[in-house]
Order: structure tokens, then sequence, then C-alpha cells
């Protein structure tokens, strides 16, 4: 026998069937399903269920009647129903409580605050 003859042999017989390959996929995504299983069994074993809290809540305190705030004279209503929006906002999540007082126009002497802000960013040193 020549040498192409006992390569094809070896060959066909280390080659399993297109039958034998789909039933070793089956098996070894059967095997990844029950790893899961067994995983998530596991950690549904280790979280123990909450207890319901038997402790009473405490009458909730009054809230302090809202304080309408100070606005300037040419300020907007929709500009101080914005602001008032923003406050609420950042109560939400910082968990504290904020009460806006006074709403009133920076003073405007020479530069507007962009125009103050860029020259500032653009003329600092590195």
């Amino acid at each position: 026998m020549d040498m192409f003859c006992v390569m094809q042999s070896a060959l066909a017989i280390s080659m399993p069937s297109e039958e034998m390959v789909w039933y070793t996929i089956g098996a070894l995504m059967a095997l990844a399903a029950v790893v899961m299983l067994a995983r998530h069994a596991a950690r549904a074993k280790a979280e123990p269920a909450p207890a319901p809290q038997a402790v009473a809540e405490a009458p909730a305190a009054a809230a302090p009647a809202p304080v309408k705030p100070h606005v300037e004279a040419g300020i907007p209503q929709e500009v101080v129903a914005a602001i008032a929006a923003a406050v609420a906002c950042m109560e939400q999540q910082a968990g504290a409580h904020y009460t806006v007082r006074s709403i009133r126009r920076a003073p405007g002497k020479g530069r507007r605050a962009w125009t103050k802000a860029a020259a500032s960013a653009y003329t600092q040193p590195f």
C-alpha cells in the first residue's frame, strides 16, 4: 500500500459520522442545562426569603406648608417652575429636603456668565 491509502484509511476510521456529531452536541447542551439548573437551585437555597416585618410605622409628621419663593420682578413663571423642578429632582436623588427661598437675577456687570466661563477655560494654564 502506498502512503496515500494508509492516510485515507486512518482518516476514515477517526472521522465520526454526522449522526454521532449531533448526538454529542445534544449531550453537551443537556449537560449545560443541568449545570445551569443546579446553579439556580443553589442560589435559591442560599438566599432566604425575607421575613415579613411586623413593625408598625410611625405616623408621618405633618409636612411643612410649601413656602412661595420671593421672585424678582421680570422673571417669567416658566423659569421659576423649571428651577423648582430641578431642585425637586435633586431632592429625590440625594434624599434630602431643599427649599427655594428666592429667585433673582445675577448681577450682570461686564461679561455674561457663559462668556466668563469660556474666557476662564481658555486662559487657564495647563
